[in-house]
């Protein structure tokens, strides 16, 4: 079905009217290119192309682009249709297969080199898993996946791709020793191992990249050292690879730029702390895997580049080429219920979210008005220890340290972590990742507690309930805050939803607008009242905020006319009319 999907929009010269609309500057990144068919399950994924079929893509985008240096295409707003082309990693065919084909055709080019590959220090991880794997001298493994015992056949090519194909997804989503002790694993029951030199994984040589420079043709820039998701390791780790990388780099290459290509290259894995480290390094832009073209560089270490993986077939490269496939894929997903964990999505949205504070939005005042009447609450944290769960990036935790408290700040995004360690040093202050549902601290370890924008995002909020009641001293106090299920606001959205929901979701997509991906619950006060009471806590007080009347999309087109009349609303925040707000803000007090 695909196939003739795509052979009737190349037929139908689809891609032309994607290329009319794209930007006027666009990255293409490819890993290799190769005829070796090797063996095991070399290249099923297909990220090297035939030689022959990227001769024919490069004469092709000559024909429609003006193919310019990677520097050149950050630096400069020519007119006119622009192109780059990139190479991730570094593997040995970069110089045997692609580099004759791009000289031939006078085309340059930027390689981003993973400096171990280099000189066949060591091979990258995913590569080690693909060799394990396909040379397998077993018809099983068996590895424990988080905690649980599982076993993968791996007997015919099929079942060893899709053993494959698992292990990669699952390495990409665990920590940097995690990821290290299971492919240990891998290779210790295949009873194999990748060695390098002669195999079709090899890295490019010194000797070689010298020569690829002397023809003025291609340019080098770094892409850490040992290829490992940056946001999945430490700061310091991250550190290291990134600055080892790019410093041999200025050390051996004559033709070095200042450009970071990020591996994997989603916005997960891009932290405020890799970009400041990217920035002391001297790098002035990072590189995405995001598809899509641009006219202006709104943010430079968030570029997008289009990936050619998979693209040997010509109907399927000029749809990829051209921008068409990402256009489909978004139009796709229109129809689509598209969520995301929330540590993944606050983890991606940490600087916007702490900025959003300040703005005269509705969301901006509704932000301001939980912060007042949170520390209202809390009175003074003199001496006190407080945890601060869901701790975003330290809305509260100024004031609280300048009351002289005690702070602990936990939250399931890294990197709001990150963001809050950079705006606050303090002896006083502990920060860390973790979990309100599993929290490590030890029993009466605190004397307050807040939870703020957290519990609506849990499947059970009574365990985390629960967990706040062991942590807190006899007598503690909880604030937290519950989004309010009756506020017309929210009766009226989901009115909305209702009738609307799939229509409004494409046209917010269709006009580049964010769907927000995540879901969460909304409270009745009753429903909060009985949580109080099934896990041992006592309510002292129950106040409305943010009175956002206007309906959407109205809240929308007038935001300053929506914040007025939230504001003189808000005279109701503990008296009858406390339902209209939007959410609700509680004070527990913990009884044994």
């Amino acid at each position: 079905m695909k196939k003739i999907a795509f052979f009737l929009l190349d037929f139908l010269g689809f891609w032309r009217w994607a290329l009319a609309a794209a930007g006027s500057r666009t990255i293409l990144v490819y890993h290799g290119v190769s005829s070796d068919t090797g063996s095991g399950i070399f290249n099923y994924r297909k990220k090297f192309i035939q030689p022959r079929n990227f001769e024919n893509q490069l004469r092709w985008l000559w024909r429609f682009y003006t193919i310019v240096p990677l520097n050149s295409l950050l630096e400069t707003a020519d007119p006119g249709r622009r192109l780059a082309i990139t190479f991730d990693d570094g593997y040995v065919n970069n110089y045997t297969e692609a580099f004759p084909i791009l000289k031939r055709l006078n085309t340059p080019a930027t390689v981003f080199l993973t400096t171990a590959l280099v000189g066949n220090e060591s091979p990258l991880w995913v590569d080690r898993i693909e060799y394990a794997i396909g040379h397998a001298k077993k018809d099983t493994i068996d590895l424990t996946i988080d905690g649980k015992s599982r076993r993968f056949p791996i007997r015919s090519r099929e079942e060893k791709e899709k053993a494959d194909d698992f292990l990669r997804t699952y390495c990409k989503q665990i920590n940097g020793e995690e990821k290290e002790k299971l492919i240990l694993e891998v290779e210790n029951q295949s009873e194999t191992k990748l060695r390098l030199e002669g195999s079709p994984y090899e890295g490019l040589a010194w000797d070689y990249i010298r020569e690829m420079e002397a023809s003025g043709l291609i340019h080098f820039a770094p892409h850490t050292k040992t290829h490992p998701i940056l946001s999945h390791i430490s700061p310091d780790e991250a550190r290291i690879e990134i600055n080892e990388s790019n410093d041999i780099i200025k050390q051996k290459c004559s033709q070095y730029i200042p450009v970071f290509a990020y591996p994997n290259g989603q916005p997960r894995d891009i932290t405020v702390s890799i970009i400041e480290t990217l920035k002391a390094a001297g790098l002035h832009y990072g590189l995405t895997t995001v598809p899509g073209s641009f006219n202006t560089i709104d943010d430079p270490y968030a570029i997008k580049r289009i990936t050619m993986d998979a693209t040997d077939d010509m109907r399927f490269f000029r749809l990829t080429a051209s921008g068409l496939r990402a256009r489909l894929v978004n139009l796709v997903n229109i129809f689509r219920a598209e969520h995301k964990r929330p540590e993944e999505f606050f983890h991606e949205t940490a600087d916007p979210y702490l900025k959003e504070y300040s703005r005269a939005t509705p969301e901006g005042y509704s932000f301001r008005e939980r912060k007042r009447l949170t520390l209202q609450m809390l009175g003074n944290t003199r001496g006190k220890r407080v945890l601060d769960v869901g701790s975003g990036p330290g809305v509260i935790i100024g004031e609280l340290l300048d009351q002289k408290a005690s702070v602990t700040a936990v939250d399931l995004a890294p990197g709001m972590t990150e963001l809050l360690k950079k705006r606050f040093q303090s002896p006083r202050l502990a920060a860390e990742v973790g979990d309100i549902q599993h929290l490590r601290f030890s029993a009466n370890a605190f004397n307050m507690a807040t939870a703020l924008g957290v519990l609506e995002y849990l499947k059970e909020d009574a365990s985390a309930m629960r967990e706040l009641h062991r942590v807190l001293d006899i007598n503690g106090q909880a604030i937290i805050s519950f989004p309010n299920y009756w506020s017309p606001w929210r009766v009226w959205n989901r009115i909305l939803v209702f009738i609307f929901g799939f229509t409004w979701r494409g046209l917010k997509r269709l006009l580049g607008k964010e769907v927000h991906p995540l879901t969460h619950r909304e409270y009745k006060e009753k429903e909060i009242r009985r949580l109080a009471a099934s896990t041992n806590f006592e309510i002292q007080d129950l106040v409305g905020y943010n009175f956002r009347i206007l309906p959407f999309p109205l809240d929308k087109l007038l935001p300053g006319l929506t914040n007025i009349i939230a504001d003189r609303l808000k005279r109701n925040e503990r008296n009858e009319l406390k339902w209209l707000a939007t959410a609700y803000l509680v004070r527990f007090k913990k009884i044994n």
